[in-house]
């Protein structure tokens, strides 16, 4: 039995960036294979891929729902001209189609492109062309643009040899729809890098549907906050060793709220102490650090819904943001907002004093933890071993272990009680942790429970009548401490103290 070959449709945009009176052009596809044969389980509806691209509502030109392969990303940055830009992105499509391993797995490619100029130049005889000095309608094409399409129609004529076709459909790229959404993202990115000096990149990845789909980082889901704070000054402690691992500060802002220096219940600091880097994150602390001059040793904070976005994953290794003043935005629009912030310096540095400073306390906290005795004590701070709260461990019929969420440890919870000592309280003292500022969500918990996790609960004693708190998660390779800002104090009541409450005094009549 023959092997079905695979088909691709390849969605293609080109973006003109103007500086001043002179020009570049950026280039950008976005492509995806499939199998005839292989049909899709979705119904047909908007968005859907179809053997003849994206479903765009049209019932004369619906296609069948097929199962996507892999996708084909390129992006092409400095093209000096809209052809230029062009016929460099047409070349490197077919450069990965026509590779000796890959004759035998393509059959036909069709460009949904809105420049029906390409159709032309590809299907044009080059010596009619050279005998008019290269003069396409209005525009004659540079000896680089000759180069191109030579190749480019070496490339076209071994493909059609192989009796396979390439086809373009104009029709398809002036309806809109998620492809040609999709490719404007790709030739968007480009303009990170177009300059009016630059040379010309060319970027062609290929991902598999789970890559591009759901891409996966190693950021760690424990941690439960709004803001990554970081600093990329000259005095920055980024990389430094903390007994013999990574600190990444982060913290929860008042809802709602740009003042960073706001204290309030609703804000939270947590730290994020790996004995292995998270790659992600020095890689978005690299690109800050060289494109946001930052002498004076301002504080940055990521917007974390943005820095562990589905869209920033994919193109972190290549043009993960796009500089705006002090701030670095995300070069396309994602999850409904044009250009979202990325990564944002606060400004004015008072703003960040007190960050700075319960980052500082939060990393002594993790000294405490280190350092803690054969009785989980170190100075004034016992810290207790509250798994068992959330976590219980079940055997199967195999003899394998698997550790679940407690069955108590519901969903619709929004406080734990947790009772702990107190050397001058007559009676152990509960303290009610808040999931999300206390301790992490509920769902952070359950994704790493796989991890061998284990939660403490660390309980500060050295004021005579008050509990200072915070909550440890640990794992083999990492240790998250989180703690409220302002509502980590627990003052003790009289009658936890043992005391008894002063009398009224007697009103004399």
């Amino acid at each position: 039995m023959i092997e079905e070959l695979e088909n691709m449709i390849v969605y293609m945009a080109i973006q003109e960036v103007s500086f001043n009176k002179q020009s570049k052009f950026t280039a950008g596809n976005h492509a995806y294979t499939y199998k005839i044969a292989e049909a899709g389980k979705k119904q047909l509806q908007r968005g859907v891929p179809t053997t003849l691209g994206y479903y765009l509502g049209n019932a004369k030109q619906q296609g069948t729902a097929i199962n996507i392969k892999e996708y084909c990303l390129t992006t092409v940055t400095n093209g000096a001209t809209l052809i230029d830009a062009g016929l460099t992105l047409l070349t490197s499509m077919l450069d990965y189609v026509t590779k000796e391993e890959n004759k035998t797995r393509f059959n036909n490619v069709c460009f949904i492109c809105q420049h029906p100029i390409f159709e032309k130049l590809i299907n044009a005889d080059l010596r009619k062309l050279a005998e008019k000095e290269y003069v396409v309608g209005k525009t004659t094409l540079s000896a680089n643009e000759v180069t191109l399409l030579e190749k480019l129609q070496l490339q076209y004529a071994e493909w059609k040899a192989l009796g396979k076709k390439i086809l373009f459909d104009v029709d398809s790229s002036v309806e809109g729809g998620l492809g040609n959404k999709l490719s404007s993202k790709q030739a968007g990115l480009a303009k990170i890098e177009t300059t009016p000096t630059g040379k010309k990149r060319i970027i062609f990845e290929v991902l598999t549907k789970k890559e591009y789909e759901e891409p996966e980082t190693d950021f760690n889901k424990i941690v439960t906050a709004g803001r990554w704070y970081f600093n990329t000054g000259p005095g920055s402690h980024f990389y430094d060793d903390y007994h013999g691992y990574r600190g990444y500060n982060f913290g929860r802002v008042e809802p709602d709220k740009k003042y960073y220096g706001k204290l309030t219940p609703d804000v939270t600091f947590s730290t994020l102490f790996s004995k292995k880097p998270v790659e992600m994150l020095d890689k978005l602390f690299e690109y800050t650090k060289k494109n946001i001059p930052n002498p004076n040793e301002y504080l940055s904070a990521g917007i974390l819904k943005a820095v562990v976005s589905k869209d920033v994953a994919r193109i972190i290794d290549t043009f993960p943001g796009i500089k705006a003043g002090k701030d670095i935005n995300i070069p396309f629009e994602s999850a409904g907002r044009e250009e979202p912030t990325l990564i944002e310096m606060i400004d004015p540095p008072l703003l960040s004093y007190h960050i700075r400073n319960n980052i500082a306390k939060v990393s002594h906290l993790f000294d405490l933890f280190i350092e803690r005795d054969e009785t989980n004590k170190k100075g004034w701070t016992q810290f207790h071993d509250i798994t068992s709260l959330f976590i219980v461990e079940e055997t199967n019929k195999k003899g394998v272990v698997k550790r679940k969420l407690h069955p108590d440890f519901k969903a619709n919870m929004t406080v734990i009680p947790v009772p702990v000592v107190h050397r001058n309280a007559a009676k152990p003292v509960k303290l009610n942790l808040s999931l999300g500022y206390d301790l992490p969500e509920r769902n952070n918990i359950n994704a790493v429970l796989a991890e061998d996790v284990k939660i403490w609960v660390a309980a500060d004693t050295q004021n005579d009548k008050a509990i200072r708190y915070y909550c440890v998660i640990e794992a083999p390779d990492w240790v998250y401490i989180q703690t409220s800002a302002v509502a980590n104090l627990r003052v003790l009541s009289i009658k936890e103290l043992g005391q008894e409450p002063p009398k009224k005094a007697e009103v004399k009549k």
